[in-house]
């Protein structure tokens, strides 16, 4: 789970204020306050912002597997998730190893990854290892199967959502640029 003490902490050692982060995100000071304290989580699109204008990987506050271990076992990866339960974000390699993460996502039926678009930085490549995927990017909806694969850039507005009955399992590389 999410730890919202460390967004905090790392505003104040950039010497932001609140206000100055709100700024940054487009974020209310009040909403960025309540994320700090725990009161709220934040929705992924929103936790990007925050992460982009903090220059902080968004992995880094979420707790799971030791940064120093080469193997990660089954059920010891670093698992992200944010207000939305339904949907599952297991990091497959530590994020020390640098700006790009490698996450398995796993989501419901019927669940997307987020309501609003989002977009960030970067590249993106996905593989649907099972169930099937429609992927929104930008104006136009892609729709994905088992052994499908796709690439775009990150800064482009994207959601991905099951649209299958059955739970949607793929793999996601972000390479940061």
């Amino acid at each position: 789970m999410i730890r919202e003490y460390k967004v905090r902490e790392i505003r104040k050692k950039q010497g932001l204020t609140l206000s100055a982060l709100s700024e940054k995100t487009g974020l209310s000071q009040g909403l960025l306050s309540q994320i700090e304290r725990g009161l709220v989580d934040p929705t992924v699109s929103n936790f990007w912002k925050i992460c982009a204008a903090l220059n902080t990987p968004i992995n880094y506050f979420f707790e799971g597997a030791k940064e120093d271990q080469i193997v990660i076992r089954k059920g010891e990866h670093r698992l992200l998730q944010l207000s939305n339960d339904k949907v599952l974000y297991h990091e497959l390699i530590p994020s020390h190893l640098g700006d790009d993460q490698i996450l398995l996502v796993e989501i419901l039926p019927g669940e997307q990854s987020e309501m609003e678009l989002v977009s960030h930085t970067g590249v993106e490549f996905g593989y649907v290892i099972q169930g099937e995927m429609k992927i929104v990017l930008g104006e136009e909806e892609i729709f994905l199967g088992e052994g499908d694969s796709i690439h775009f850039q990150s800064t482009t507005p994207h959601r991905y959502v099951n649209v299958g009955r059955e739970k949607a399992f793929s793999v996601w590389v972000m390479k940061g640029e």
